[in-house]
């Protein structure tokens, strides 16, 4: 009788570390899903301020011009036709208006090199935006299998 309950202890104690054991596995594993979790939101953070500056100088270019990229090209190339058309002779623009033209024709094309570099500010914006998005997804995937080997833990565990 005393060899039973003897074995009896001895069969609890070795259930007892198995279990252990297997816990400290899945908390493990856990930790590494959660470490994992931790790294991306850091590196999420870092890309919110790059999205912050991109568009922060996309903005500020957008509020200096008022004219869309597509605008400012169509009145790029109806100055640069009027200014290198051949001239009537008997309809000849007074220098006044050639110098207004020409003033016109430098400011848009000012212009447009800030457009694009405002565009190239937006698409970078984009691009961050859609890189972030990935890694949310990611979060949530991990996320949810972190969870899941939780509930799956406390449901193997015995009674």
């Amino acid at each position: 009788m005393a060899q039973g309950a003897v074995d009896a202890l001895v069969a609890e104690r070795e259930e007892a570390i198995r279990l252990s054991k297997a816990m400290r596995g899945a908390l493990k594993d856990t930790e590494e899903m959660s470490q994992g979790i931790r790294a991306l939101a850091r590196g999420l953070r870092g890309r919110a301020a790059e999205m912050d500056q991109a568009k922060a100088l996309r903005d500020a270019e957008n509020q200096r011009l008022v004219l869309p990229r597509a605008r400012i090209e169509e009145e790029l190339k109806r100055l640069y036709h009027t200014l290198t058309a051949e001239v009537d002779v008997f309809r000849v623009p007074s220098l006044e208006r050639e110098q207004r033209n020409f003033s016109r024709f430098f400011e848009l094309q000012a212009m447009h090199r800030a457009k694009v570099a405002s565009d190239a500010h937006h698409q970078r914006y984009i691009d961050l935006f859609e890189g972030s998005a990935e890694e949310v997804k990611k979060i949530r995937t991990l996320e949810k299998d972190r969870k899941q080997t939780h509930a799956d833990l406390l449901k193997d565990e015995p009674d």
